[in-house]
Order: C-alpha cells, then structure tokens, then sequence
C-alpha cells in the first residue's frame, strides 16, 4: 500500500504545537510554532507567542545547562 506524505496545514500544526507543550517536550515544538508562524506571518498574536515561547525555551535551556555544571563541579569537588 503507498503512503501519500503531506504537509500539515496551519490547525494540524497548531494542534501538534499544543500537544507538545502540554507534553513539556519542548524541543519540536519550537521547530512547529516556528513553521506556523511562517505559514501565517499576519497572525501578530501568534506571531507574538512563539517570540515568548522561543525566549522560554531559551531561558529554561540555560537554567539546565547551569545546574548540569553546577552537578558536575560539585561531583569534581566531592571528588577531591
């Protein structure tokens, strides 16, 4: 049976976005919203969202990243 590969349309994209932030799995979303975004560029208001979301996102990677070091040094200190 052939398999006929499409592109989501703008609701099928918003309804995966959501699903992933209600899932926390932050890192396709941001690639979905910012697909939507493009698809409709005269949605200010979505537009807006993923600009919050993308900083979000951005803030909360860093935060990770900070404690993961933090756990290393003090893994390195604990070591000593």
């Amino acid at each position: 049976m052939e398999r006929t590969l499409r592109e989501f349309g703008e609701r099928e994209l918003t309804t995966l976005g959501i699903g992933h932030l209600n899932l926390r799995n932050s890192t396709p979303d941001m690639h979905i919203w910012n697909k939507l975004s493009r698809i409709n560029p005269t949605n200010v208001v979505l537009t807006g969202q993923v600009n919050i979301l993308t900083y979000a996102s951005r803030r909360l990677e860093a935060k990770e990243e900070n404690a993961r070091l933090d756990g290393e040094r003090q893994d390195n200190f604990s070591c000593r």
